[in-house]
This record gives structure tokens, C-alpha cells and sequence, in this order.
């Protein structure tokens, strides 16, 4: 049998012509990346080529001089980082070529260049009780840290802890007298080492702003819109009489003042109204010149507004359309502020009419809410639906009408 071996090429040719989704791959040719990181001591380094942050597709130890190889890396764009321990890390994007040896040259490593870890207070102010807390990066030699660490000026006072609290011992606090509204400057210098006997690499400052002497969590204690009571924080101890001289309300309304000290330097005020808030817009002024303790003045007049309710209902005894009700039950209609008494009987109807006798609760600093009782004088008829309604007669004890008149049925049982 003779072979024709011109034939070979031209069947490819014909099956390349009839079939054509044919395609034909090259193989990639892989490259490879090195260079050399300094400083040599950093001989537990590892160098990663990274596609996005955190995806390591690569890696490698140094060796003992610094160099590193890494081999098989299929074309394309990396970010190649360096690090070491007791040494931030180095970055840099690098693009490889098909088949190519990149050389990246020299990686230059360097001491933590941002030695604090976590601040407290960050962009905050700092309480006048309160202390500055530090983390630093690693664990620290304490000692230097003591050393190391300086404030400006320097608050009477002053004590810088090691704190031990996280177990950690790159934790730290500095303790003083702060004054109001001061800027202090607190310097880490480059004497402070780690426990690896290293020194920072440059010294780091920060600006730590304390609080003005000021009110603050001022609220009315307002439980269903009724407040009997308004409460506000002052950050310095002050005195009851001076809090009577300077505050003043609007509209105007009797109180007075309790005064309760806590914590290192703080004073909690409880201003009550006499006998009740009024309804809609209220404000409380505390005149300039509250004097704390240690002598600071509150030098501009500090006002805290807020609204209460209209003059409503806020509940019953028994509920709306509540059914086999007892035939002596108690009949209640809770209010959300005081009421003018005068006002009570022309306000209360019955539909049908029962004997009773009216009684008031006012609120107060321990009861929410004021409440109307019918009280009983005889049984209630069986199976009878009653409806009881409140009109607009009804004032609270400022002249306010009842912003809604208001009415509730019940349904008695057998």
C-alpha cells in the first residue's frame, strides 16, 4: 500500500473548514517575581501576591538575606505586600508579563509608623471625670511607656496607669484634674519600646478637647404624654440655692428643685412642677452664673423647651366596649394633666343614669396620671349598656378645655 503524505495536511484543512467552532489554546508561559526586604532582622517576613485585599494567591518566606522568590505566577496585575513582625507592611502594585522574572528590587520595612492602635476619646469630647485611654499596636515594655508619655499642661493630679483590664499589656490610661472646655497635648515619644526592645520609630501627638461646664440629658419625665417632672444633668456639683435663683419658666408655672450628686463630678436636677405642667409649649431658662465646685461659671443662659400633650383622656375603667362587666365595679377615667375641679360634675354624664358620687386623684410625683372615680351607690342594672362621656367643660387646672370631648361603654353581665 503506498501513503501519500500530502494527504495528512489536507484533511486538517477540510476538517478545520467543515467544523467551525474549532479553536486552538496556547499554554500561558508562568513568570516569576523577587526582590530583596529590608531591614535584615526581619527574618520572620512573608511577602503575598494578593488579587483584591485580602485574597492571597501566592506566598513565600525571606530568607536569610532579605530575598525572596516567587515562582509559577501565571501573567497578570498583583499587589504585593511585605510584612514582618514588630514591622508594618509595604505594598505596592506590580503587573507580570507573560514568562517574565520581575524583579521588584529593594522593600524597605519600617517600626509601626502609627504607634496607637485605638484612642478614647477619638474626635470626642472628653468628660471632665472621665480619663484618656490608649491601645498601643503590640505589647509594650511598661516601664518606658510611663516614661514616655507626657501631657500639656499638665493637669493637677496627673497619673498615667497601666491597666491591665484586657489582660494585655499594650493597654494604657492617664488619670487627672481636666478642666473645662481646655485643649490638652498628649506626646508619645520615640523612648517608648515594645517588648522586642524596639523603639517607635517617631514620636506621635494627639489634642484631647474636654467637655465645657454645661447641662446635658435634659428630658420631661413624660410617661403617655403627662410630665411630672423635668430632669437634666449638670457635669460639675452645684448647690440647690443657687438652681432656685436661676431658673425660670415659661409660661410661668411654681416648682421646685432636688438636686442629686453622682458619680465623680456630676449633678442630676429634678425640677417639679407646682402642681402641673401646661399643656402645649413649655421652657425652662437657667440664667448665666451656676457656679460648680471648683469654681468654673456657666457663662450664657442654657434654655430647654419642650411640648406636652393636649389635655386628654388617656384611659378607662372598665375599657370601651367591654361586656359582662360586675355590677359594682369601679369606674375610672385616668387623664394626662390636672384638672380644674370646679369643672368636674357639669362635664360628667351617664346614659342610663345611675346614683354615684364623684371622686378626684390629682397627679403627682408618684402617681402619672390624674383620675376621676364614680363611685357606687347602688347596684348596677343586668345586661344593661352604659355609656359615659366627658365634654369640653371639663378644664384642666390652667384653663385648658378638654382638647376632645370623650366617651366609653360598657356592656354589665347577669
Amino acid at each position: 500500500m503506498r501513503i501519500h503524505y500530502y494527504s495528512i495536511p489536507l484533511m486538517i484543512l477540510v476538517m478545520i473548514a467543515c467544523d467551525q467552532t474549532l479553536t486552538v489554546e496556547w499554554e500561558s508561559q508562568p513568570g516569576s517575581v523577587s526582590g530583596r526586604v529590608y531591614p535584615l532582622d526581619a527574618a520572620d517576613g512573608q511577602v503575598g501576591l494578593y488579587r483584591g485585599i485580602i485574597n492571597c494567591v501566592h506566598d513565600t518566606a525571606l530568607q536569610a538575606d532579605g530575598t525572596f522568590l516567587l515562582e509559577s505566577i501565571p501573567h497578570g496585575t498583583y499587589l504585593l505586600r511585605a510584612s514582618a513582625s514588630n514591622y508594618g507592611s509595604v505594598e505596592q502594585e506590580i503587573t507580570l508579563e507573560e514568562g517574565a522574572a520581575l524583579d521588584v528590587g529593594e522593600l524597605r520595612l519600617t517600626l509601626h509608623p502609627w504607634p496607637i492602635d485605638w484612642l478614647d476619646p477619638w474626635e470626642t469630647l472628653l468628660q471632665i471625670d472621665d480619663e484618656i485611654r490608649f491601645f498601643f499596636q503590640e505589647p509594650m515594655d511598661v516601664e518606658s511607656v510611663l516614661q514616655g508619655v507626657s501631657i500639656y499642661p499638665e493637669p493637677s493630679g496627673l497619673d498615667l496607669v497601666y491597666s491591665d483590664y484586657y489582660q494585655t499589656d499594650d493597654h494604657f490610661k492617664l488619670q487627672g484634674n481636666w478642666n473645662y472646655n481646655s485643649q490638652y497635648l498628649v506626646t508619645f515619644d520615640t523612648s517608648i519600646t515594645t517588648e522586642m526592645g524596639r523603639h517607635l520609630e517617631r514620636a506621635y501627638e494627639t489634642i484631647v478637647q474636654t467637655d465645657p461646664f454645661q447641662i446635658f440629658d435634659a428630658q420631661p419625665y413624660a410617661p403617655d404624654g403627662f410630665a411630672n417632672t423635668y430632669v437634666f444633668t449638670v457635669n460639675g456639683e452645684v448647690e440647690m440655692e443657687q438652681l432656685e435663683t436661676l431658673l425660670s419658666t415659661d409660661p410661668i408655672v411654681p416648682f421646685s428643685v432636688s438636686c442629686e450628686p453622682f458619680g465623680l463630678s456630676y449633678t442630676k436636677v429634678r425640677v417639679y412642677p407646682l402642681p402641673v405642667w401646661r399643656s402645649g409649649a413649655n421652657s425652662l431658662t437657667l440664667a448665666a452664673g451656676l457656679t460648680e465646685s471648683g469654681g468654673t461659671v456657666m457663662l450664657r443662659d442654657t434654655v430647654l423647651q419642650w411640648t406636652m400633650d393636649n389635655f386628654r383622656m388617656v384611659s378607662t375603667t372598665p375599657e370601651h366596649n367591654q361586656r359582662d362587666v360586675y355590677l359594682f365595679t369601679d369606674i375610672e377615667i385616668r387623664l394626662n394633666n390636672q384638672i380644674d375641679e370646679a369643672t368636674l360634675a357639669a362635664s360628667i354624664s351617664v346614659d342610663p343614669p345611675f346614683d354615684y358620687d364623684l371622686e378626684y386623684t390629682p397627679p403627682s410625683s408618684y402617681y402619672m396620671y390624674g383620675e376621676i372615680r364614680l363611685d357606687l351607690n347602688a347596684y348596677l342594672s343586668q345586661d344593661t349598656r352604659y355609656t359615659i362621656t366627658v365634654d369640653s367643660t371639663l378644664h384642666d387646672y390652667w384653663g385648658t378645655p378638654l382638647a376632645t370631648p370623650c366617651a366609653f361603654s360598657f356592656t354589665t353581665g347577669n
